[in-house]
Formats: C-alpha cells, structure tokens, sequence
C-alpha cells in the first residue's frame, strides 16, 4: 500500500483527498500549517493522522512517504518543494499549478529539480475527458485553426481570500488552466503577437483587463484569443478542422458543428461525476508514474507563454 502526504487543508484539499479514496486503498495523511485543521480534516475522511507545523514538519516527516502532493497556497509552493525534495524523500512530487508566481522562480526550480523528472504539476484540465477525447480526434483530424477565451468572472472573485501577488500574477494563478490546455493540446507557438487593454481598470489586477492575439502552433495550427474581464464572457476552446467546429462551451464537454451547418451535435456531454474533473485521471498518471504527466520542464514552456499573453514583468 503506498503512503501519501497531502500538505494543504485548504478548499482544494477534499477534492484531492476523495480523488485518492476513490481511486485505491493508499494510507494518506495530512499536513498543514494549523493542527487542529489538519486533525479535523483528517478524521473527517477517516485519514491515518493530520499533523500541523508546514515547512520544517514536511521537512521532517517527507522521508516516511512514498509520494508527496503539494496542495498548499500558491505563496508557499516553491518552499515546500526545497522542503520536501532537500529531504530525505526519495519519491515524486505532485505540485498544484502556478507553482510559482513568477517565470524567473519557476526557472530556478526547473534548473535545480527538472532533470530529476520527480515533479509533475498538477494542471486537472489536461486531464478532463473532453480534452482526451479532443486530442484522440485531433489524431484523425487536422486542427487548421484555433480560438481560446480565458474570460474571469471578476465579480465572483473575493480579493481578500488570496494574496495580493496571487491577485497581481491571475493569469498564473487561474488563467494558466484555459492557456496551458490550449497549447498542450494544440502545441506550442512558434509565432505570437499579443495585446493587453484595460489597465488600472481592476484595482487587485491592475496590469490589464483586455487580451486578444493571435499567432501559429509548432504544428501549423492558426490561433488566435480574446478575453474581457470587464464585460462577459467565459472560459472555452474551439477548433476548427475541415469537418467543422469543435466547441468546448465548458471545457468539460464537446458540440459539434459540421461544415455546412448550423446544427449543434453534442459528442460529449459535460462532466457529471462525483470527484472533481480529471482528478482521478491526474492522480492516476501520477501515481502510476505514467509517460503522460505534466513534467516541470514543459510546464515551464507552457508558462512562458502566459506570461507573454498577459505582459507580466517576471
């Protein structure tokens, strides 16, 4: 039986806690910076032990684990990882996406750990069955163009409960799920031009609030973007091949519409399960240590890239 720490007690950690329960019988335990939550949380899903003390705790404790996964605020990421793999942890990491907030820490990240090929980060949209199903058509079928909208609903979004460099760096912190599927889907650019509007519009996001481009994939595939997150909109992906248009509106599910029409074909209804999308499959290829987990070295590439969309400094 494989034995797991989760480090994080916050709103992410049920979803990865049933995720893993479902999944198989693994001893799982707990850790966060506040023990009682850790406790409470514990017994709660009926876990081995919750423990308290974050950083010098995981440093140790790491070496009792077989994997590790890194589910703490965004803040708190880059330490946690020194913490755990300076250890005596011999096992992987799952790392919760931005894992950094900026590009150049990220950088010194997969400069001291990226060839040890013991950090996969955690980006669940990869994961969803839509996109599985939308690359395994993309097999058979050609993508000759592309359009993505990574629109924020900004007044859903509770500016107290996040840090003000998480709020700064949005596009690293939340938009990354919508831009990194894209590319991983599609592939890299090797051409993007990119816009940023609206600056000083949002108080806790003050470097923009407008974004459209446009650019080609290493594969040949025209893309192109726009969002507004002061006016409406939601995240989708579409993709255009000679048959006609994909369209994930949510990204959980597939319609079609075929060239020549306008009627709506539905290839895959949206997600309906009782874990959150694409965990059980992300948990899957990381504990199995499958050939298709986000390693550090091509997230990297698929950061760079919003940090060109969104014209961040670092």
């Amino acid at each position: 039986m494989k034995k797991i720490l989760l480090v994080g007690t916050g709103e992410i950690a049920p979803s990865y806690i049933e995720a893993l329960q479902k999944l198989a019988d693994f001893e799982i335990e707990l850790l966060g910076n506040d023990n009682g939550k850790s406790a409470a949380l514990a017994r709660h899903y009926g876990l081995c032990h919750g423990y308290g003390g974050g950083t010098d705790k995981l440093k140790e404790i790491a070496q009792n684990y077989d994997l590790i996964i890194l589910a703490a605020a965004i803040d708190a990421l880059p330490e946690l990882i020194d913490a755990a793999l300076s250890s005596k942890f011999e096992g992987r990491v799952l790392v919760e996406k931005p894992i950094a907030l900026s590009l150049d820490v990220l950088r010194k990240i997969e400069q001291k750990y990226g060839n040890s090929q013991r950090i996969s980060v955690a980006l669940n949209r990869i994961y969803f069955p839509s996109i599985r199903k939308m690359r395994s058509i993309l097999d058979n079928e050609t993508p000759l163009s592309a359009e993505m909208s990574f629109t924020e609903w900004v007044h859903r979004i509770e500016p107290e409960k996040f840090s003000e460099i998480s709020l700064a760096n949005w596009g690293y912190s939340n938009c990354i799920h919508v831009t990194a599927t894209f590319f991983w889907l599609l592939g890299l650019p090797q051409e993007l031009v990119s816009y940023v509007g609206g600056k000083g519009s949002i108080s806790w996001h003050e470097s923009g609030s407008v974004y459209c481009g446009a650019g080609e994939t290493t594969t040949g595939t025209l893309f192109s973007y726009h969002s507004n997150w002061c006016s409406a909109g939601r995240w989708y992906i579409k993709v255009y091949t000679e048959r006609g248009c994909y369209d994930l509106t949510p990204m959980e599910g597939i319609n079609f519409v075929k060239k020549g029409t306008v009627k709506t074909e539905q290839i895959l209804q949206p997600f309906d399960g009782d874990t959150k999308c694409g965990f059980l499959e992300m948990l899957k290829a990381f504990v199995e240590n499958q050939d298709e987990q986000i390693m550090l070295n091509e997230y990297l590439e698929l950061l760079k890239v919003t940090k060109t969309i969104f014209k961040y400094e670092a």
